[in-house]
């Protein structure tokens, strides 16, 4: 099927709004080419308004808009089609923090609404992890995995993906001596999971690692120097030294100010054996 006759709708990563149109010639463009009767170009376009809430604004230039109005607008152009399928080319670089947060989740609900697959390029992953139902990992214009935010995030398919999703990870590569031990250069990590001999990585993510001067009620202990800290407001980022290795730990919640701990202190950290996620090499 040639590209210009598939049912399909583009989002542009820059909008491309057309500046000498005003919001409701921008949004009717695509029926106009379709040759849509008038009265039928106003019906789906008002409906549209409705949906990404731009209701009274179909009148103003799209230099008078503000970037996430703007961005409604864009949405509005491609989906008045009804497309099979939408395609967004990363759309939300373009804005500040907050108005790209809040669009988010605008667009999610506005999915779920005209229920059309939405397919989103981005390489912000924090995007990909609150948006999608399906997220697929590509490197080198190849898939690495595909699967829900969760199983990416807790199950990756190797190190590439369990190093690219998420703020940060902990990879230790080993040996499977038996099953469920490892041996690493930092001696034997205890795992839950049934492994086959061979080199894997054993991952284990910021957030489920203890750090204390004296830890209990853990399966797999070390103990490190303090290198860093970074204060990140939900939550504090520690840097441990372990033998030459870099742990990063993340600790939520207000009562870690009062114990946190200071560059150069002694530190035992540690996680329990079902924290130990082993990721192929």
């Amino acid at each position: 099927v040639p590209t210009h006759k598939r049912n399909i709708g583009m989002v542009f990563q820059h909008l491309a709004l057309f500046p000498h149109m005003n919001v409701f010639e921008n949004i009717a463009f695509g029926l106009k080419m379709r040759k849509v009767q008038k009265e039928e170009i106003r019906r789906q376009v008002k409906k549209i308004l409705e949906i990404v809430k731009l209701e009274g604004l179909e009148n103003r230039r799209v230099n008078q808009l503000s970037g996430g109005q703007q961005q409604r607008v864009a949405l509005a152009r491609a989906l008045v089609i009804e497309p099979e399928v939408l395609l967004l080319d990363e759309p939300l670089g373009a804005l500040d923090l907050k108005i790209r947060q809040h669009m988010m989740v605008e667009l999610k609900n506005i999915q779920r609404r005209v229920k059309t697959t939405f397919i989103y390029v981005t390489h912000d992953q924090t995007e990909a992890m609150t948006m999608s139902d399906r997220i697929a990992i590509m490197k080198d214009g190849k898939v690495q995995q595909v699967g829900t935010p969760l199983e990416i995030y807790y199950r990756p398919s190797n190190t590439f993906v369990a190093s690219f999703i998420g703020e940060a990870v902990n990879l230790i590569e080993g040996e499977v001596r038996e099953n469920g031990l490892v041996d690493t250069s930092l001696g034997t990590i205890y795992c839950t999971e049934s492994l086959t001999k061979g080199r894997v990585a054993v991952m284990v993510r910021p957030e489920m690692v203890e750090i204390s001067d004296k830890l209990h009620d853990v399966d797999n202990l070390f103990k490190g120097t303090v290198q860093s800290i970074i204060f990140k407001g939900s939550y504090i980022e520690y840097r441990v030294d372990v033998q030459g290795n870099t742990f990063i730990v993340h600790k939520h919640g207000s009562a870690e100010l009062e114990r946190m701990h200071h560059p150069g202190d002694f530190v035992e950290i540690g996680w329990r054996k079902n924290s130990s996620l082993i990721v192929p090499i």
